[in-house]
């Protein structure tokens, strides 16, 4: 989502893109074009606080408190999810959640100014037309090589709970997306890890 997000950032001629990631990462952050911060909030905060246009916080590591205090007095906040949350041990479920990320989402949708919340199923359910409008806009700057997605990984429907437990357990692939491929165009075999009736992609037939 980060990189999707700084390359639409820069197509739009933002005056500057800053992104958080660990040290490993910053310098493919600079040749993408932004200005790579370091991850932990108290020490980027003090670089940005009070001067952001617009944050989009997909983390959560502190209830979107130092996001939203990066904002200057016309920025917003969108928070587009919680992963610091979702996969955290040992908080309390409440309806499927952590409790924590429960109470952020609260949080940003209620208790918060200048904040937008997405979450792309409610986007899609609430208004399917400007959601196929923006869909197909990504894809055409995709096509048009104007976006270029980063994969790191082609994998079958019947793969998808594979990559489930790499994402969770913070063992998948680096450098971009695992994307799931349309299942009508491949060859199949049977799926190693979770044994189903349902077959893994061999080779596509374009």
């Amino acid at each position: 989502m980060g990189r999707a997000v700084i390359q639409l950032a820069r197509l739009m001629k933002a005056d500057a893109v800053y992104a958080t990631a660990y040290g490993r990462d910053h310098s493919d952050l600079g040749t993408m074009g932004a200005i790579a911060l370091p991850f932990a909030s108290e020490e980027w905060l003090p670089k940005v606080q009070g001067q952001m246009d617009a944050v989009i916080d997909g983390v959560c590591v502190d209830n979107f408190i130092s996001s939203h205090a990066a904002l200057n007095p016309q920025g917003r906040l969108i928070c587009i999810g919680m992963t610091s949350l979702l996969y955290s041990k040992g908080s309390p479920m409440i309806c499927g959640l952590p409790a924590s990320a429960l109470w952020a989402s609260i949080k940003s949708k209620y208790f918060m100014d200048r904040t937008t919340p997405f979450e792309l199923w409610e986007s899609f359910c609430q208004e399917p037309e400007l959601f196929k409008s923006d869909l197909e806009y990504l894809f055409a700057l995709a096509k048009a090589r104007k976006i270029t997605p980063a994969v790191s990984k082609l994998i079958a429907l019947s793969e998808v709970a594979d990559a489930q437990d790499m994402i969770e357990s913070g063992t998948a692939p680096p450098g971009g997306q695992i994307v799931c491929l349309p299942w009508k165009k491949f060859v199949y075999v049977t799926s190693q890890k979770h044994k189903t009736d349902t077959e893994s992609v061999v080779t596509p037939r374009y």
